[in-house]
């Protein structure tokens, strides 16, 4: 996940900034760069649900897709119905991820940067209602 998020060495330290360079060679050097993929998925998530709460599942998404997870997406989804919270965000944000890591050049459009004026505050829960959303747009 891409998104810069400031720890708490922030608070004792105002002009700290994230090395996020660094740190994106880093997980190059160590996974390879075939294996080293990096989408902002908070972003993401807040377009698509309203909130960050779904970056993490987008994440988990992203990383099966590139082949992270050795469980079946069906073994995935069935711990997210499971688990009871939040299930429709969760399941929708798993698949998203995915969709991210096999086009995410179309993810990214979907994602409306801040300060443009097409801006659409409507939570998506499922693919349908992002699909009917941006069909309205067109």
């Amino acid at each position: 996940n891409t998104a810069e998020i400031m720890p708490g060495e922030f608070t004792r330290s105002a002009d700290f900034s994230l090395p996020v360079e660094r740190l994106k060679k880093a997980i190059r050097t160590a996974a390879g760069d075939d294996k080293a993929h990096f989408f902002d998925a908070t972003r993401t998530a807040t377009a698509l649900f309203g909130s960050s709460l779904g970056a993490n599942m987008f994440m988990l998404g992203f990383a099966f897709q590139h082949g992270g997870l050795p469980l079946s997406a069906e073994a995935v989804e069935k711990a997210i119905e499971l688990n009871g919270q939040s299930v429709a965000m969760n399941v929708s944000a798993f698949r998203w991820g995915r969709r991210a890591a096999h086009q995410p050049n179309f993810v990214r459009a979907l994602v409306v940067q801040p300060g443009t004026a097409a801006q659409n505050t409507a939570v998506a829960e499922t693919l349908d209602d992002v699909i009917t959303r941006r069909v309205a747009f067109l």
